[in-house]
């Protein structure tokens, strides 16, 4: 076993011997001995007996008593009441389903003679001031309810009555103050452990029984249409909140405890117990209750049957994660607990005075140790994702310093290749200059002239995309006269490129308008426009022409400078508009020229520095990029 079942262990047995505490010094107050004289109960299976016939049946000590039937039974209840000090006593009922109470009190002078009452429902579900003040008297109550589970009355001085109310109160407080806790916790962690299933399990468990302990707390305000309706509906609650519990249960053997059974196996039993359970509550609430207890013992045997078995198979050798079994076993523990309580055993350790408050803490017990679960649980998977993150954050920093050596690497071997180029490209001159070559010599070493010019032009390429990828420094800007810099950027782009100049018309629209600065980083702009030009050049029939078209646009009442290159496109050489400007994209009818895929995806990353975007329309073979640069 590991550590932690021995802590986990602690702490679920602290609580559970501090609820039965707390319960114990509650059920020290619930009946006096110095009041009570006797206190016992008789079981009418016809519920026909009256007052007369009743007095002479044997009672039996105690006033626990369970019964489910559907047969219109009663029990009754007898008390011997001992009252010297003549101290104003109430009766107080520990139970939520009563239905019918009927009180027969003695008369003073005549022992023989009662009289009833008939009690409402606001003084069955709080209390009920008896009108006796004789120093000794008898007190019976007939009892009528569907089923008749554990009706726990109880005979209170007014001193008692203050004391019980206030810890039922603060019971009541501390159970909500727990379900809330655990709702809001386990909501959260939904939100950031989202794959962890037990969550949901346990948002879903803990709504279910807000509204149960929530009834428990005050059945008459939970009544807002029929009483007897209110009550199986809150019945069925309780088959939900259960079902979920056992599904949590389930999920933990199966993903905690490698229990080999499939999901939906699981699903399959508990739907059928679902559909089973709402079958028999159509049917009668009495047979619904006999489902629900018979129901609880079956979970109980078959956990106790799991956990035997995960015991056995640890010996084996294979890892046990005590935990979750330490977890498991509270969980069974409670759980026959409850059925202890429903089933009317009586055990010395097991209050017998306060059925609602024994629920009440061994569920707020069970919910905190199911709040140290699902705690542990996330905490975990948290601690996982931090690590594996750190794992990623330091894979990220190994990648990129490999990243940054490759990229010194090329810097370095593309500066390097420019020099036998360039030696390459003086030989071709020098010979061509000096030596005579006939006609299809002379265009074979042109040729390689134009390879070699390709060749600078692609190792340029990557030079400035490696300049400018990574580099995050401030833009640079500055004012510059529009026209002036169209006219030296097509100048030296004819010289660069060898290009006609004839190809490539400047249509400036600005001119004569009085808008002719405008303020930018003038090397950015050039780069764009450069690798915008070299694109439509190359791709676009030959001998047709490049428009540069400059022109005032408004949009939003921001006035802008647009800078648009146009040209048309051949047949088969339209491109996906979708990933012309992803790094490395290449057209298949591009494929056929020399070039990198990287002039566009560098043009959009300097545009993105200027804080503008390039937006690309294709229209009857027609494309246009265009440039905004706000005034």
């Amino acid at each position: 076993m590991q550590i932690k079942i021995k802590y986990t262990l602690f702490v679920a047995v602290f609580i559970l011997l501090s609820s039965f505490s707390l319960c114990s010094k509650g059920g020290e107050t619930s009946a006096n001995k110095s009041i009570v004289q006797f206190q016992g109960y008789f079981f009418d299976a016809n519920g026909k007996e009256d007052i007369q016939t009743i007095q002479a049946q044997t009672f039996t000590p105690g006033n626990r008593f369970f019964k489910i039937d559907a047969q219109d039974s009663s029990v009754w209840f007898k008390y011997v009441i001992q009252n010297d000090e003549n101290e104003k006593i109430h009766l107080v009922f520990d139970a939520f389903n009563i239905d019918e109470v009927t009180v027969y009190f003695s008369n003073e002078k005549n022992r023989k003679q009662f009289t009833h009452i008939n009690l409402n429902k606001k003084e069955i579900h709080e209390y009920f001031d008896l009108p006796t003040e004789a120093h000794e008297s008898s007190l019976y109550l007939n009892i009528k309810n569907k089923p008749i589970v554990n009706a726990n009355p109880n005979i209170l001085t007014t001193k008692e009555l203050v004391e019980y109310q206030k810890r039922k109160a603060s019971v009541f407080s501390a159970a909500n103050v727990v379900y809330f806790l655990v709702l809001i916790s386990s909501i959260a962690f939904t939100f950031i452990n989202p794959e962890n299933i037990f969550n949901k399990f346990i948002v879903i468990f803990t709504i279910f029984r807000i509204i149960s302990i929530n009834f428990l707390a005050n059945p008459i305000r939970m009544s807002l249409f029929d009483f007897q309706l209110s009550k199986d509906l809150f019945l069925l609650i309780f088959l939900f909140d259960r079902i979920t519990l056992y599904l949590l249960v389930s999920n933990i053997f199966k993903y905690r405890l490698n229990i080999n059974i499939g999901q939906k196996t699981i699903a399959n039993i508990f739907l059928v117990n679902v559909i089973l359970g709402l079958f028999v509550w159509t049917l009668s609430t009495n047979y619904f209750l006999n489902f629900l207890f018979y129901n609880m013992c079956l979970f109980v045997l078959v956990n106790i049957f799991s956990f035997c078995f995960v015991i056995f198979r640890s010996k084996y050798g294979k890892s046990l994660e005590g935990f979750y079994l330490g977890l498991i076993a509270y969980l069974i523990i409670v759980q026959l607990f409850v059925v202890v309580e429903l089933s009317g055993i009586d055990l010395p350790f097991v209050i017998k005075n306060n059925f609602i408050n024994f629920q009440i803490y061994i569920n707020v017990s069970a919910l905190v140790v199911i709040l140290i679960f699902f705690s542990y649980e996330n905490i975990k998977e948290i601690n996982k994702k931090k690590n594996n993150l750190i794992i990623i954050k330091e894979q990220l920093r190994q990648e990129e310093i490999q990243r940054r050596q490759q990229q010194s690497f090329m810097s370095m071997l593309l500066h390097e290749l420019n020099t036998p180029l360039s030696v390459i490209k003086l030989g071709i001159h020098t010979t061509l200059r000096r030596v005579q070559f006939n006609a299809e010599e002379e265009a074979r070493i042109r040729r390689i002239d134009a390879a070699v010019n390709d060749l600078n032009r692609i190792i340029e390429n990557c030079v400035t995309a490696d300049k400018y990828a990574d580099n995050n420094d401030f833009v640079n800007y500055e004012s510059i006269e529009i026209s002036d810099f169209l006219e030296d950027l097509v100048e030296n782009f004819d010289l660069l490129e060898n290009v006609n100049g004839a190809r490539i018309n400047v249509e400036n629209a600005l001119l004569g308008s009085g808008l002719q600065y405008v303020k930018t980083d003038p090397n950015y702009l050039k780069i764009i426009l450069v690798n915008l030009l070299k694109n439509a050049l190359n791709y676009s029939p030959s001998l047709s022409k490049v428009h540069l078209r400059v022109e005032e646009i408004q949009f939003n009442e921001i006035r802008s400078i647009e800078l648009t290159v146009i040209n048309r496109l051949a047949h088969d050489a339209k491109p996906d508009l979708s990933l012309l400007f992803s790094r490395y994209y290449r057209s298949e009818s591009a494929k056929k020229f020399p070039g990198t895929g990287l002039g566009l995806w560098l043009s959009q990353t300097l545009a993105d520095r200027l804080g503008t975007k390039i937006i690309v329309l294709f229209l009857d073979q027609e494309i246009k990029f265009s440039i905004a640069l706000p005034l």
